[in-house]
């Protein structure tokens, strides 16, 4: 050990100046604080606390009811880095978790680095040469500034098996090949990517060995052995992939329709580096607006690998790097090349060939970033080679200050401060007064619901172990979105909308909230400090928050009922939102001018949230494009024009909605001061959208059909619908026109579309002299199941039909 104490001594405090401040950090208890900005971090956290819970019985490895509240979700896909989560687990014991979270954060670089230098060490039988590799190791801009989550951080089984795996062929030895089958093995549970490359990187460097050995038996049982144990091992890991079908497909299609490019320049510019960021940006001309600051190589390496090239005597042993570091730095580049923030999409790269050969693994990489792991490994060894031949001959000083100042230059070249994050107390503070809640079974919904925010929410279910609605879960999100939208609310508050109890959803709401209140939800936790969209909050403008400390605001969510009860003021448009015409079907949109007095950003926040669920709603002002207003006119088939009362007849006004494809049916003044018209296509009658209303049905697949007229010509009945909800799955209309026996004489089927408002026709022609009903049924399109319903003014049910209008033909 003594002779490596070298090694012992400088990585860690080269580790320790690269990642400074997060040494002294691991000595302070009081403010929490991670060495990482990336919300990355809170799934690790996750991680852990869910280990401890199957470690406790309490719990499954691969599945979870905690978030995704009550279905729960497989989390075969989630991140499982074990000897992480263990050695975090043991740590929190003895020191507060961030504190234990930063000090393994340093330990792990530091591991890498270590397992560098064994390697290093074997090839070059050199500790100056090999500490070196290992400092290039463990300051690459890879690990300390951008890979924050440990299974792509977590590295060093990688030189590990590439080492036993050496020996194993130069050697002719057994055991290596078993050794190093089980460090490939074992990195599956660090981390699924990292064992990829791992065997790719076997894969690469057997490859190379084998022209020279391809006769010999032994070399391929070797390989075989490896393969073999690293498959028995990984399979404690992959079984989980294959036990269900359906978290399987979505699994591997996650990727499918992802373009994934880097940037040329990420190998050459280092962006965050302080002394040679903003050179190298004025050198390649770099766009200002870039940031590089995971992919770079370099020059030190660049250097000393053109060294290698030049003057390494025997060049055949950089042939299964040079191959491991060209295979890893083209695919880290992605599927076409990328160059200063310019897609150059005809030029396909081999990742994007592979993709599309091998989907099943390189189209599950997800970001190309990862590359990365493979590319830094063969690169320090290049450069090795490159050192060790300039060092030939070199007395062991020379060696010793030579590689030490290359070291010191490889760390100037890659150092970036580090950022961190503080999490105040307060943030937190919510959770004791929940906890001191009657409600013996506290689950809770947090919002908003942006994407970075959930792996926050994650971490603070550690803190407190309530079931939560949402969690995080990339991989399976069309699986778990099919949970969320079983109910309107939490579909609303996931998609960080509003929704109010207002009488055209009244039912829907109040359904909706007593299924949440049915599965034992107790809570919703707006986390104010966190909300970038003021949507969220006028979900409860009319709920008394049961905790609010400027930082969270707690409703306890049997109070939403409250905001159903009729005698609640709304500020705006109260009249509007109340009245028949606010019924906000599919491809129904609303146009807000308030040309002289224009809303701040709360009220129209309000407006947004009070007509959130309508299909589109646009704000004209100054700064309204006509290009929205276009798209607007374009994609709906009704739209509600508001307007304030001194500017309904200005100029402002007039031509916004397009009289060639619209016309307004409905003009109406309310005493708040808002005037609102109502337009619909020119190809459907005013007559849908009547005040007096018309035969409103409610079927039991949650379609609601406000009105159907019915226009009969000598050859054909013209039937127009207005629907203010259609279902999801495919439906259909079926007219059946039956003569005075009772007989079918006449019938027309129409697939439901998604807009509100539809046009039927059925041909009549044939028809005699009688008298003929006029017969409705709405049906399943795959299963052809008809759907029963009720007329929503007298209640009256039906099974199947309904009669709508009677025909007589003379």
């Amino acid at each position: 050990m003594r002779r490596h104490l070298h090694c012992l001594i400088i990585v860690p405090l080269f580790v320790i100046v690269m990642t400074w401040p997060a040494f002294p950090r691991v000595f302070d208890g009081d403010e929490f604080w991670l060495h990482t900005e990336h919300n990355d971090t809170w799934t690790s956290y996750w991680v852990t606390w869910h280990l401890e819970e199957v470690l406790a019985g309490t719990a499954d490895l691969y599945y979870t009811d905690a978030m995704y509240h009550p279905q729960g979700t497989s989390l075969a896909y989630q991140h499982h880095e074990m000897p992480h989560s263990l050695l975090f687990s043991l740590m929190k014991r003895a020191l507060p978790s961030d504190d234990a979270y930063n000090l393994l954060f340093l330990l792990t670089i530091c591991f890498n680095a270590f397992c560098a230098y064994i390697l290093f060490q074997h090839l070059f039988a050199d500790r100056w040469i090999a500490l070196f590799g290992a400092v290039a190791i463990g300051v690459s801009a890879y690990f300390p500034i951008t890979a924050d989550v440990p299974d792509v951080r977590i590295l060093g089984t990688l030189p590990l098996t590439l080492y036993f795996y050496h020996r194993a062929v130069f050697e002719g030895r057994w055991r290596f090949a078993a050794l190093a089958g089980v460090c490939a093995g074992a990195t599956t549970l660090i981390g699924v990517y990292t064992f990829v490359f791992v065997m790719i990187s076997v894969g690469l460097y057997a490859t190379c060995l084998a022209p020279k050995r391809w006769r010999r038996p032994a070399f391929w049982l070797r390989l075989l052995l490896l393969i073999g144990l690293a498959g028995v091992i990984g399979m404690l890991r992959f079984y989980p992939f294959f036990e269900r079908a359906d978290v399987l497909r979505l699994g591997t299609d996650r990727f499918e329709a992802s373009a994934r490019t880097n940037d040329f320049l990420e190998f050459f510019v280092h962006s965050l580096n302080p002394v040679t960021g903003d050179l190298l940006h004025s050198l390649f001309r770099a766009s200002p607006d870039k940031v590089f600051e995971d992919g770079y190589l370099g020059y030190i390496n660049l250097a000393l690998l053109v060294c290698a090239l030049l003057y390494t005597p025997s060049r055949r042993k950089l042939v299964p790097w040079l191959a491991m570091f060209l295979f890893f730095a083209c695919m880290r580049l992605g599927d076409h090349l990328s160059y200063n923030g310019v897609i150059h999409a005809d030029t396909v790269l081999p990742e994007g060939v592979l993709s599309d050969w091998l989907p099943a693994i390189f189209r599950n990489i997800g970001w190309p970033d990862h590359y990365h792991i493979g590319l830094v490994y063969p690169l320090a060894a290049l450069a090795c080679f490159g050192l060790a031949a300039l060092l030939r001959s070199q007395p062991a000083r020379r060696r010793a200050i030579v590689s030490l100042a290359a070291c010191l230059i490889v760390g100037i070249e890659f150092y970036a401060p580090q950022k961190g994050k503080t999490v105040e107390p307060e943030q937190t503070a919510y959770i004791n007064f929940i906890a001191s809640e009657p409600d013996s079974a506290i689950k809770v919904i947090n919002l908003p619901q942006e994407w970075w925010h959930r792996q926050y929410y994650l971490y603070t279910q550690t803190l407190s172990g309530w079931p939560m609605a949402f969690g995080f879960q990339h991989r399976l999100l069309p699986l778990l979105e099919a949970q969320i939208n079983r109910n309107l609310l939490l579909k609303t508050w996931y998609r960080s909308q509003s929704m109010h109890c207002l009488p055209h959803n009244e039912r829907v709401f109040s359904g909706a909230l007593d299924q949440l209140l049915a599965e034992g939800f107790t809570h919703v936790i707006v986390h104010k400090w966190k909300i970038s969209d003021w949507l969220v909050t006028f979900n409860f403008r009319q709920t008394p928050a049961a905790y609010d400390d400027g930082y969270v605001s707690v409703y306890r969510l049997r109070d939403l009922s409250q905001s159903c009860q009729p005698q609640l003021d709304l500020p705006q448009l109260s009249r509007f939102a109340r009245s028949p015409l606010a019924l906000p079907g599919p491809r129904s949109s609303i146009l807000s001018v308030h040309s002289r007095h224009r809303i701040d950003h709360e009220n129209l926040g309000y407006l947004n949230s009070l007509f959130g669920d309508w299909h589109r709603f646009v704000h004209a002002s100054a700064e309204t494009g006509a290009a929205e207003i276009e798209d607007l006119t374009r994609e709906s088939q009704i739209i509600a024009l508001l307007v304030d009362a001194e500017d309904a007849e200005g100029a402002d006004v007039d031509g916004l909605i397009p009289s060639e494809r619209f016309q307004r049916c409905r003009r109406e003044r309310h005493d708040d001061g808002a005037v609102i018209e109502l337009h619909i296509r020119r190809e459907f009658s005013c007559a849908l959208v009547s005040s007096d209303g018309g035969l409103r049905i409610e079927y039991e697949n949650g379609a609601r059909l406000e009105n159907v007229i019915a226009e009969a010509s000598d050859s054909h009945l013209d039937l127009q619908f207005f629907w203010s909800d259609v279902p999801d799955e495919a439906h259909s209309t079926s007219i059946q026109i039956v003569d005075a026996a009772g007989e079918k004489v006449a019938s027309g089927d129409a697939v439901i579309e998604h807009g509100s408002l539809a046009r039927q026709r059925v041909d009549i022609a044939s028809l005699g002299p009688g008298d003929y009903q006029v017969n409705l049924i709405v049906y399943d399109y795959h299963s052809l199941r008809s759907v029963a319903g009720s007329i929503r003014a007298t209640g009256e049910r039906f099974q199947r039909e309904l009669t709508i209008m009677t025909l007589t033909r003379d």
